[in-house]
């Protein structure tokens, strides 16, 4: 929402609450509609037709143009720094996109690699290695371009940013399936299980002039229905010689001869051509008419009994024989190449190749993962292998769900985080601190402040229902940062239509009245596509009520934040007085080496 918000051409100026509603229509469409064979061999092409200019490819990059068939729409050639228009003048807040750069071979959760992404730069942390969006995917070897490619589009980035899709493609698919397992390969829509069973009383007119002999067993009928079954091959044979003797030569050379106007044939040839074709078609007419009262009467003694076998086969068909779309996706899923992250991830070259990597951070060569490793974030110092061609990227939600580590890092000095988690649960009672638990342990490993949450968990009492909004605070260290964590919860929402307005009418209460992941029919999915309009309004307004209600407490921390950093200043002033006095300047960079003492002079004036 944020990569497409930022990319349409009226924002800042419109609203994101009217970006809100546009979404809502998008995703009330029926998104199936974009995977019809046109679309995919276009996408198809449009991949081969990258892949010959050398640069690499993978279902992410299909899984990119299917978003920006969904989202971006005309807007659809947008680019990531294409998004600096509305921050060169502090329009709006800067944005942060996030990926994880992974082993082909061992689990995101052991190895990963954050890579963030603005419109300014990309680049990992990790390797203090950063690139403009422009070179993003060119050829690099020790650090300059050897083969410059043309900016990645957004949607291709927006592939890889949630192609979480791409990497569990078979649930992918499985959903895509179910969602359109009512529509045809043609795209018309085909009755369902029940409407086919029902409907099959009118297609007893057909069984008289189409009994399939390949549905009909040996044991389906008895012997008595053998000779019904020769004398209607017979009648069907008569019916075909018939077909076969009408000569349409002649029929339309009489027809032409009635219409011509040509003074070289009489009056009496147009009657006689005429009065030929007219007896023709009568005596077809009665031959015919033969052949379908015989077939009414040799087919009146097994009517009943094939009705009632069609009836019994169709409805076993929607019950056990596949389609040709789930023969197709079977395909899919059995194909060993999409159970490959190779194909699955988003592919880049490598910019660090080729490069020497100085051991400026905790990095130990000791520390190698393998696909056998299970222990999480254990590769979170491992060294990059700088001579891999490419690099493999996925969403970052197979790490962990919440985007800290591009926040964490200290030149960002984060006070206060209001954190939304809309990871999906088995059910609404269950506790929704898994993720953030995550990256608290990964905010351990790497030796960064982070608020006690496991402890503050673990003493929540059991039997308390989940609450709108939780704080995770650490009032022992002024430097670590203050987490208002806020799940997916429906507790209030249910009485209240706005903090403090409480619900008056049965349609007022019905609406609030839902469960989020509790719903055996499972309206709000992580792979869920297509959300109608109420199902959608239901969670838009269920997000801002929380949010809405915890305003005083979002208020109180923000102060409690501002009054912590006037307090530590005076210390951070002097530690960056330091620091930045033992930087030392190329003697080549006179005219900064002269800013930099007036700058430090007049701090120290100050």
């Amino acid at each position: 929402f944020l990569s497409y918000m930022y990319s349409h051409p009226d924002f800042p100026k419109t609203s994101p609450k009217q970006f809100q509603n546009e979404l809502r229509e998008i995703l009330a469409e029926d998104v199936t509609k974009y995977f019809n064979p046109v679309n995919v061999y276009r996408h198809m092409s449009a991949i081969l037709k990258k892949r010959s200019t050398g640069q690499p490819v993978s279902l992410t990059d299909l899984f990119g143009y299917l978003l920006g068939d969904l989202l971006l729409r005309k807007n659809k050639e947008a680019k990531l720094s294409e998004q600096r228009r509305v921050l060169e003048k502090g329009q709006a807040p800067l944005p942060l996109y996030t990926c994880v750069n992974v082993k082909k071979n061992v689990s995101a959760r052991v190895f990963q690699e954050f890579m963030e992404f603005n419109p300014f730069e990309i680049g990992i942390a990790k390797y203090g290695t950063y690139t403009k969006p422009e070179n993003f995917g060119c050829k690099f070897y020790l650090g300059n371009i050897i083969r410059k490619f043309q900016e990645p589009p957004l949607h291709f980035l927006q592939g890889i940013w949630g192609n979480a899709y791409s990497i569990q493609l078979k649930r992918l698919v499985k959903e895509f399936f179910r969602l359109g397992s009512n529509t045809s390969l043609t795209g018309k829509q085909e009755p369902k299980e029940e409407e086919e069973y029902n409907n099959a009383d009118d297609d007893d007119e057909d069984i008289g002039n189409y009994i399939p002999q390949h549905d009909l067993g040996d044991d389906d009928i008895d012997s008595s229905t053998d000779d019904d079954l020769e004398s209607n091959d017979s009648d069907e044979s008569d019916s075909q010689n018939l077909e076969s003797s009408l000569d349409p030569d002649y029929i339309s050379l009489a027809w032409k001869s009635y219409h011509q106007e040509s003074k070289d044939i009489s009056a009496i040839q147009y009657t006689l051509d005429f009065i030929t074709t007219e007896i023709y078609f009568e005596e077809r007419d009665r031959r015919l008419e033969t052949v379908t009262r015989k077939r009414s009467e040799t087919q009146s003694s097994r009517r009943n009994l094939l009705k009632e076998q069609k009836k019994a086969k169709k409805l076993e068909k929607c019950k056990t024989q596949k389609s040709v779309w789930e023969a197709v996706v079977d395909s899919i899923l059995k194909f060993n190449a999409t159970n490959s992250r190779v194909l699955r991830a988003g592919l880049i070259y490598n910019a660090m190749r080729g490069l020497y990597l100085k051991n400026v951070l905790p990095i130990s060569e000791l520390i190698v993962t393998t696909p056998e490793d299970d222990d999480d974030f254990k590769g979170v110092f491992e060294p990059a292998t700088v001579d891999m061609k490419k690099l493999f990227l996925v969403d970052s939600g197979l790490t962990f769900n919440l985007p800290f580590p591009v926040l964490l890092r200290s030149q960002r000095v984060v006070d206060l985080f209001l954190c939304f988690d809309f990871s999906e649960r088995e059910s609404d009672d269950l506790p929704p601190f898994e993720d953030i638990l995550l990256a608290e342990k990964w905010a351990r490993v790497m030796k960064i402040p982070f608020p006690p949450v496991l402890e503050v968990v673990e003493k929540l009492p059991k039997d308390e229902p989940l609450k709108e909004c939780y704080v995770f605070e650490n009032e022992v260290d002024p430097y670590c940062p203050v987490v208002l964590f806020f799940p997916l919860v429906n507790n209030k929402f249910r009485e209240f239509k706005a903090p403090g307005v409480k619900r008056e009418t049965e349609e007022e209460k019905e609406f609030g009245t839902f469960n989020i992941f509790s719903d055996s029919e499972k309206p709000y999915s992580t792979f869920k596509f297509n959300y109608s309009k109420k199902s959608f309004d239901r969670l838009a307004q269920l997000v801002e009520f929380n949010l809405l209600d915890s305003e005083s407490l979002i208020r109180e921390h923000m102060k409690k934040a501002v009054e912590r950093k006037r307090k530590l200043l005076p210390q951070l002033t002097t530690e960056m007085k330091n620091q930045l006095r033992s930087i030392k300047l190329k003697p080549k960079n006179r005219e900064m080496e002269e800013k930099f003492n007036s700058y430090m002079q007049s701090m120290d004036e100050e």
